[in-house]
């Protein structure tokens, strides 16, 4: 599961198409994005947000058991406790995605197995 940052344009409340592309007449919103399912016939799932907010997490994970990977936002720790006090039935592994892990924690973990080895 993932989120990135979309502008979306108000060309309403521009003068013409060149005031259109002008900070002012932009909104910095959301597009979230899940994938999952059996490996026959996975599903993707793509839903806009105007926030960032970790209530929108919810609405994905509501009913779902299994791995969720995600990147370091806290909004999907926040939204996976609740869900675990919420719905203690639906057990969810949150698993960390390494890209988003610090390159000097993993050489240091890299030169602790050296030297213990």
């Amino acid at each position: 599961m993932d989120e990135t940052t979309v502008q979306i344009l108000h060309y309403d409340k521009a003068e013409n198409e060149e005031e259109a592309g002008k900070d002012e007449n932009r909104d910095k919103s959301y597009m979230w994005l899940a994938r999952g399912g059996p490996e026959e016939t996975p599903a993707v799932v793509y839903r806009y947000f105007k926030t960032r907010s970790a209530s929108h997490v919810k609405e994905f994970i509501n009913g779902f058991s299994g791995f969720l990977m995600t990147d370091g936002y806290k909004g999907y720790s926040a939204a996976l406790k609740e869900h675990e006090r919420s719905y203690p039935e639906e057990t969810i592994i949150h698993a960390c995605c390494l890209a988003h892990y610090p390159s000097s924690r993993i050489m240091h973990m890299r030169a602790e197995n050296s030297t213990t080895h």
